[in-house]
């Protein structure tokens, strides 16, 4: 069993890097099962603390550049009368 910090770790290089659950397992020594288990329990815990849609959108009406998707996308805050410091 790893720690939590090691949890977080094996989860990154997998979303970053697209790691295979049985090289994520070689390499940290676990299971791919426990290597697949953690991903999963990582991925619950970002979608559970993520902004839903409205949110989302709120808050990227104050931001001048927002990242979807990866993708870098200005915003049209700077670009009427009605633009608010």
């Amino acid at each position: 069993m790893l720690g939590p910090d090691r949890q977080a770790l094996l989860a990154l290089v997998h979303l970053c890097r697209n790691e295979t659950f049985a090289r994520l397992a070689a390499a940290f020594g676990v299971g791919a099962a426990t290597a697949h288990r953690y991903v999963a329990e990582v991925i619950t815990l970002l979608a559970e603390l993520a902004p839903d849609l409205r949110q989302a959108l709120r808050i990227a009406r104050r931001k001048a550049y927002v990242i979807l998707d990866g993708t870098h996308a200005a915003t049209d805050r700077l670009s009427g009368a009605g633009d608010r410091l």
